[in-house]
């Protein structure tokens, strides 16, 4: 059976439609990263075209289903605002697959997003950490 993260996204009182609030949303597929760079530039890997910006929308289901090529998958948002805002409004769910587990997250704004066959790797806000073929991975 092919491994697959499901994701959705949901909102108790915006209506279905594209994310708001962030300037990108999207998930990559992660199988190493390069420490000199920041953000989706450090990722070794490869963009889910099926969950990035713009076409990263609330009230849809998206299948993560490379999981069998890639050991981790990285959900990132991109807040709206001041640079000195993006700490608060950022969003980061660094995940694996695991068969039956359900996790869901907030957004700062409310949105919940709810992965399927997976659990959240560990995060510290100051620094993200989390192995990659047995080694510390920062974002």
């Amino acid at each position: 059976m092919k491994k697959t993260i499901r994701l959705s996204v949901s909102h108790p009182e915006i209506a279905d439609g594209p994310i708001q609030g962030f300037r990108f949303f999207w998930a990559y597929y992660v199988s190493g990263f390069n420490q000199s760079k920041h953000c989706q530039p450090c990722f070794r890997g490869r963009l889910a075209t099926q969950f990035c910006s713009p076409a990263a929308s609330s009230g849809a289901s998206y299948e993560l289903d490379a999981m069998d090529r890639y050991p981790y998958v990285y959900v990132c948002g991109v807040g709206s605002g001041t640079k000195d805002s993006l700490s608060e409004k950022n969003f980061h769910l660094p995940m694996q697959y695991s068969a039956g587990d359900v996790l869901t997250m907030v957004t700062y704004n409310g949105y919940q997003i709810s992965a399927e066959n997976a659990i959240a790797l560990p995060r510290d806000d100051a620094v993200q950490e989390f192995p990659v073929r047995g080694r510390p991975f920062r974002v």
